[in-house]
């Protein structure tokens, strides 16, 4: 496990280009160690690398949220000890997989796109409103 955090520290975009078997394979094995292990090293190692693995990839913390086999991660997690040394990376995976921070997430992908859609729409309001202003400054000065 030491090995794998430490080629995700080096360079973690190669986690991505791995087949999706083989991902849930690792995460299947990472996530086995950490509830099976009661060595606490194995499992402080599999806490932050769990943590790296899900602060580096979006697509691995979306995988890890709403996957079905991973569906009572949180809860387990939660059960665990938080009167370890890795308790405070312990409470920042529960965080990252709790559903209120991916709502926050999901809410402000939605206001943002709400922003952009009424930004395009004032433009082309603005951009309407300016080709009909010389016809109104010629019959302005007609009158």
């Amino acid at each position: 496990m030491m090995m794998l955090q430490n080629i995700l520290q080096i360079n973690s975009g190669d986690l991505l280009r791995i087949g999706r078997k083989a991902l849930y394979s690792i995460l299947d094995e990472v996530i086995f160690k950490l509830f099976s292990t009661p060595s606490p090293v194995i499992r402080s190692t599999a806490t932050k690398l769990l943590l790296l693995m899900a602060e580096s990839h979006q697509e691995i913390l979306i995988l890890l949220r709403q996957s079905t086999c991973y569906k009572g991660l949180r809860s387990l997690l939660s059960k665990q000890e938080t009167g370890t040394e890795f308790s405070q990376e312990l409470r920042q995976l529960i965080g990252l997989l709790s559903p209120t921070v991916y709502q926050e997430v999901e809410e402000q992908k939605l206001h943002q796109a709400a922003c952009l859609i009424q930004a395009y729409w004032k433009g082309f309001q603005t951009r309407k409103r300016l080709k009909k202003l010389p016809y109104a400054v010629i019959a302005l000065q007609r009158s």
